[in-house]
């Protein structure tokens, strides 16, 4: 700190200045020892704080003559913090831990980028970025196959979206051959056999309803491209869940239509009228009698209603003529005065 007020606020005679110059380089040579000690030691953050507090200096008196020194104590610790970051790459590959392998050689990448003066070529960062990326999707494929073993559909298609997705992301180091298609291939026939079991065991258990869902389920996977070979008769066993749950549904609204639940009567035959519509089950004898008969029962009970409700008004307005007497019923009828 001294030798620094000397030179930079008291305007020294040229000897002074020349030995205050000696002394500060002196300095200066002991820190760039201490820099190189510091990476030698492994430890090139150390060495880089010495650079960042003690280079300027060099910039600030070129007669010191140490650019040199603190660039190549620079250039060593920028490589080696580098170096572990590939070092850190690779052996996450060694454990198959793209993710990880992946996150370290982007870190590579940017703090190659940044320091691109100490490390001019990023090469390695890439080859592991590239390496890394390709095992991360294989990887994702794989855990798509596996979960298609364990008949976890769901989970497989978001394993095959979220593989279709990283391949579109990175086209330039994830480049999929066939084993995509592939893997569609496989999930949405296993599902598609698998969804017409499930919906067969559902109808021989008389559960027509969830039958019919998995029946419907089934048959959008025939429109698929990827599956070629139908099963005879789906939408046969289909059709069949239908009128059994249309059955049900224009049970369930003559009942609620009696219970007075018209709301609910009404939804309910609207589902039933719409699976008739849907399934072209309209000339089945049966199910036209019980949507006659619906529409007798929401009929005579929208009557009993609107009766109910003409002799409330009509006992209000009586009440209120007559004072609770005959009066004001003969009132009513055109009878005073007559």
């Amino acid at each position: 700190a001294r030798v620094l007020n000397v030179l930079r606020q008291m305007q020294p005679d040229p000897a002074t200045r020349s030995d205050a110059l000696t002394l500060l380089g002196e300095l200066q040579n002991q820190y760039v020892k201490e820099a190189h000690s510091a990476n030698l030691a492994g430890n090139p953050e150390a060495a880089l704080s010495f650079v960042q507090v003690h280079a300027p200096l060099c910039q600030e008196f070129p007669e010191l003559n140490c650019s040199n020194q603190f660039d190549a104590v620079a250039t060593r610790a920028h490589r080696t913090i580098y170096q572990r970051y590939l070092d850190q790459s690779r052996a996450a590959l060694d454990q198959n831990d793209f993710v990880a392998a992946e996150e370290a050689a982007m870190t590579a990448g940017q703090y190659q980028t940044s320091q691109s003066v100490y490390i001019p070529s990023k090469a390695a960062a890439d080859e592991l970025l590239n390496e890394a990326r390709t095992g991360n999707h294989q990887a994702m494929i794989a855990s798509a196959n596996q979960k298609i073993d364990q008949g976890l559909y769901g989970r497989a298609d978001r394993e095959l979206a979220n593989a279709v997705d990283y391949a579109a992301r990175f086209p330039l180091e994830v480049r999929p051959g066939a084993e995509l298609e592939d893997l569609r291939t496989r999930l949405y026939n296993e599902q598609y056999q698998a969804t017409a079991r499930q919906a067969e065991r559902s109808f021989a258990g008389q559960q027509y309803r969830k039958a019919l869902e998995e029946y419907e389920l089934a048959l959008t996977f025939e429109e698929k491209p990827q599956v070629q070979q139908f099963i005879p008769n789906l939408r046969d066993q289909a059709r069949e869940s239908a009128r059994n749950v249309s059955r049900q549904l224009l049970r369930e609204a003559s009942g609620l239509a009696r219970e007075n639940r018209l709301s609910e009567a009404r939804n309910a035959n609207s589902s039933g009228l719409d699976l008739i519509s849907r399934y072209g089950l309209g000339d089945d004898t049966e199910l036209s009698q019980m949507t006659e008969e619906v529409r007798d029962a929401l009929f005579s009970q929208e009557c009993a209603n609107a009766q109910q409700e003409f002799d409330r008004i009509f006992y209000q307005a009586r009440a209120k003529r007559g004072g609770g007497t005959g009066i004001g019923l003969r009132y009513l009828h055109g009878g005073i005065g007559k």
